[in-house]
Order: C-alpha cells, then sequence, then structure tokens
C-alpha cells in the first residue's frame, strides 16, 4: 500500500478527492483512504457529515469507497472496477476474494473478474454453504449428545459427512465462543451489581446528610425560641423588680389581693418548674 503524506488542509483534500471522483478504478481507492484520513485525523472538527454533504456525497456511498479503501489493497487487479464491484467484494471473507468460483453459467471466474449480479449471487451461494455447515455441526452436535447405542452406529456413520474434522473444529471454535460470549454476560452483569450497589450507598449518604442538616436546623429554631424566652423572662424580672414592685404596697394589701397574688406566684413556680424540668429533659425530633 502506497503510503503518502497527506495534507491537513481540508480544502486541499477536498480538491483531490473531487478530482478523483472524475476518474474510475483507482480513484475509488484513493477517494476512501482520503475520507478514512480525513476521519480519523478529525479535520472538520466533528462535522464529517455536513462537509461530506458539502462535496455532494452521501454517508452510503462514503462508507463504501472508505470501506474498499481498508479492505483492499490499492492494485491494477481492480483497477476496471466499479464502486459497487469493489464493495461487494470487500464483504466477501477474506480467503473467499482470491479463489476461483463457478457462475451460474458455468464460467469459472474469481471475484475480481465477475459483474455486479455474478459477485450477489456469489455472496448467496457463499452464505447458503454457511448455513449448511452450521447444520451439520448442529447435527453432530445433537449425535454427540446421544447415548452410544448399536442400534444407532449405522445412522451415524451414514449422516457424518467428509469433511467431519472440520465441522468438529467448527463445532468447537462456536463451543469456545459461546463460552466467550457468557463469561462476558456474567462479567457486564457483575458491573450492573457493582453500580447499583454504589448508587444505592450513594443515596444513602445523601438521605444522612440531608437528615442531618434537618435535625441542625430543627435544633438552631428551638435555641431562638428559648432565646426569645429568656428574654422575655430578664425583661419580666427587671420590670417587676424597677418599676412595679413595692415591698410596702404587698405588706399593706389586702388578704384577697395577697391571696391573688399568691396564687399568681404559684402559676409563676409551675411554668418555671416545668422549665426546668424540659432543661433536663430529652427531644426526640420529627423529620418530615
Amino acid at each position: 500500500m502506497n503510503e503518502i503524506q497527506l495534507s491537513k488542509d481540508i480544502n486541499i483534500l477536498t480538491a483531490e478527492i473531487n478530482s478523483y471522483k472524475q476518474i474510475a478504478g483507482q480513484s475509488i481507492w484513493e477517494i476512501g483512504r482520503r475520507l478514512n484520513y480525513i476521519k480519523e485525523n478529525d479535520l472538520v472538527h466533528g462535522e464529517f457529515g455536513k462537509w461530506l454533504e458539502s462535496i455532494s456525497m452521501n454517508h452510503h456511498e462514503a462508507n463504501r469507497f472508505m470501506k474498499v479503501a481498508k479492505e483492499l489493497p490499492n492494485s491494477t487487479t481492480y483497477n476496471n472496477l466499479g464502486s459497487n464491484a469493489l464493495y461487494l467484494i470487500t464483504t466477501l471473507p477474506l480467503e473467499e476474494r482470491s479463489k476461483e468460483h463457478t457462475t451460474s453459467k458455468g464460467e469459472v471466474k474469481k471475484p475480481d473478474e465477475m459483474t455486479v449480479r455474478e459477485l450477489q449471487e456469489l455472496k448467496r451461494q457463499l452464505k447458503a454453504k454457511d448455513e449448511q455447515i452450521e447444520m451439520q455441526v448442529r447435527m453432530i452436535e445433537d449425535l454427540n449428545e446421544q447415548e452410544p447405542q448399536v442400534i444407532e452406529k449405522e445412522v451415524v456413520i451414514e449422516k457424518i459427512p467428509s469433511d467431519y474434522k472440520e465441522l468438529k473444529r467448527l463445532s468447537n471454535e462456536i463451543s469456545n465462543e459461546n463460552q466467550s460470549l457468557k463469561q462476558e454476560k456474567e462479567r457486564l452483569e457483575r458491573e450492573m451489581t457493582q453500580k447499583n450497589e454504589a448508587l444505592q450507598m450513594k443515596r444513602t449518604i445523601e438521605n444522612d446528610e440531608l437528615e442531618q442538616a434537618q435535625l441542625v436546623r430543627l435544633q438552631r429554631n428551638a435555641d431562638i425560641s428559648v432565646h426569645k424566652l429568656i428574654i422575655n423572662m430578664n425583661d419580666f424580672v427587671k420590670e417587676q423588680s424597677v418599676t412595679v414592685y413595692d415591698s410596702a404596697s404587698i405588706a399593706g394589701a389586702t388578704a384577697e389581693t395577697k391571696e391573688k397574688l399568691s396564687n399568681s406566684i404559684k402559676r409563676v413556680e409551675k411554668l418555671l418548674s416545668e422549665i426546668k424540668q424540659e432543661i433536663g429533659g430529652e427531644v426526640t425530633w420529627i423529620i418530615n
């Protein structure tokens, strides 16, 4: 593959692509190579789709060109082929691209010698062959799982194809792949469980922090209320002792008035007693 140095100037690259679009054969590979280069180096700053529209190229066509450049060598073998034929060749298994195949007309051709219709027919043939091999592999696996019985021995011999070893190898590969998929599934499930546990722990911590903040807020409100009570009590004592309280007046009051004063004192003492009990009591906060 001819690794030439490409420009980092998008205008130059755009001009080159437009030039190669006017040429058949090799230009498809060259356009695809430049498209890959532009996308891999992000020369259009994340606007690859819009840039394609600016040069009148749709995503479907661009993806075909890019795949051809990645999958096929820059060889004169493919110079006379169009984009559809080149793309169909890239979708063939690697080992089938250089083999000779028999077409429906009985002609023996390599993929680069075929028409688009013949390449499409070849893909259908290979798909049908793969499906047949897969069916044979399943049949062998089913036979291997059966109990060995003399009466079934002849049936087994008749159904095992000539390429038994190859089919057995494919069967083992499929089993290994299934095992790998199972392990990957288990790994993903473990990761999901760990993420869920971490999320639950985070939520628990957040809830604890919220409850603590609400508790602090309730305690602060309680302190404010108590401070108001203290201020009111201090004001009461100050007012009564300075402006109202007169020992001579109390001594000279009637018995009825003294009894009312005594009852008022009892109510104040009861209130103060309850307040003193609350000072040593415990509070259970209800946090909404």
